[in-house]
Formats: structure tokens, C-alpha cells, sequence
């Protein structure tokens, strides 16, 4: 099929179920899973990849119809289980995590990338509303002790510190907060 040719809404949905039939056979499964893992494995392919996925997401029509088909999806509470579930899944594995954690360390430490994080951070919480569902969320101990135990980490990290002292020292400064609120 040429690139960019558009198709009718019956004829999109006769290709989706013969694709949901051609998936139900698990040979089938593997064999494109294969094929995709090679065509990834080349850059050339990648890059082409990338690239088409920039022009799409410029398109702002693009843009609205997968925000929508989003929105809408995470509307269903069985994608919502379903998603919830695979998220738990993936990360109980401690390569992912590490995985994880290398790429986001890698992207913090490019200038350019913590820019634009920081100017979307600030466009955001231009928004009261925005203000509010954060300052709601971190009244939750939960979430408190996580930030502070991250920010403590962080703390251990630049100073050469190992994590685990930074650790120890959020769950520390927690638990003094704890004893001094029982006080009050």
C-alpha cells in the first residue's frame, strides 16, 4: 500500500478483522514479531520510522484524532485494567527497570531535554487547576514519603553518595516529620 493512502471506513474495518484472525494463530504472531524485531534492528529502518512519526504527529489533525482515540480508550475501564496490569508486569522486572532508569538518566543529562521539560512543568502549572491536583496529591503520606526519599536519592547522587544512603536518609526525614505531627 502507498504511503498516505486513505481508505474507507468499511474497507479499514474488513483489513482490522482479517488482521485480528491472521493474530489468533500464534505462529503467526511469532512470525511477524520476528520480522518486526529485525526491521528494528536496523538504524536505517528506524530512522525512517522516526521520521514518519514526526511528520505525523506535526499534522494537527493527526494530533487531535489520537488524543481522541486516547482519551477514549483510557475512558474503557477494561483497557484501563488491562494497561494497569501490563505496566505491573513489566516493571516487576528488574532489567526494565533498569532499562528505565539508564534512559532516564541519560535524557536528565542532556541540557536541551531538561529545557523543555522544565518549560512544559512551568506552562503547566500555570494552570490553577493543574496547582490544585498536585497539591492534592502530595497530601497523600504515600506519595510524600516517595518524593522525599527521590529527592534524597537525588541528594546522595550529587554528592557522590550511594542511592542507598540517600534512601535511608528520605525514609529518615520522613519519620521525623511522622513523630513531630503526633506531637502536635
Amino acid at each position: 500500500m502507498k504511503s498516505g493512502t486513505h481508505h474507507t471506513t468499511a474497507v479499514r474495518k474488513r483489513m482490522s478483522e482479517a488482521r485480528k484472525r491472521a493474530l489468533a494463530d500464534p505462529a503467526v504472531r511469532k512470525r511477524m514479531s520476528e520480522a518486526s524485531k529485525r526491521a528494528l534492528a536496523d538504524p536505517a529502518v528506524r530512522k525512517r520510522m522516526s521520521e514518519a512519526s514526526k511528520r505525523a504527529w506535526a499534522d494537527p489533525a493527526v494530533r487531535k484524532r489520537r488524543s481522541e482515540a486516547s482519551k477514549r480508550a483510557w475512558a474503557d475501564p477494561a483497557v484501563r485494567k488491562r494497561r494497569s496490569e501490563a505496566s505491573k508486569r513489566a516493571l516487576a522486572d528488574p532489567a526494565v527497570r533498569k532499562r528505565m532508569s539508564e534512559a532516564s538518566k541519560r535524557a536528565w543529562a542532556d541540557p536541551a531535554v531538561r529545557k523543555r521539560r522544565s518549560e512544559a512543568s512551568k506552562r503547566a502549572l500555570a494552570d490553577p487547576a493543574v496547582r490544585k491536583r498536585r497539591s492534592e496529591a502530595h497530601q497523600v503520606p504515600a506519595v510524600r514519603r516517595k518524593h522525599a526519599i527521590g529527592r534524597a536519592k537525588a541528594w546522595a547522587r550529587a554528592k557522590g553518595e550511594p542511592e542507598e544512603v540517600g534512601e535511608a536518609r528520605g525514609a529518615l526525614s520522613q519519620l521525623r516529620k511522622a513523630i513531630r505531627d503526633a506531637q502536635k
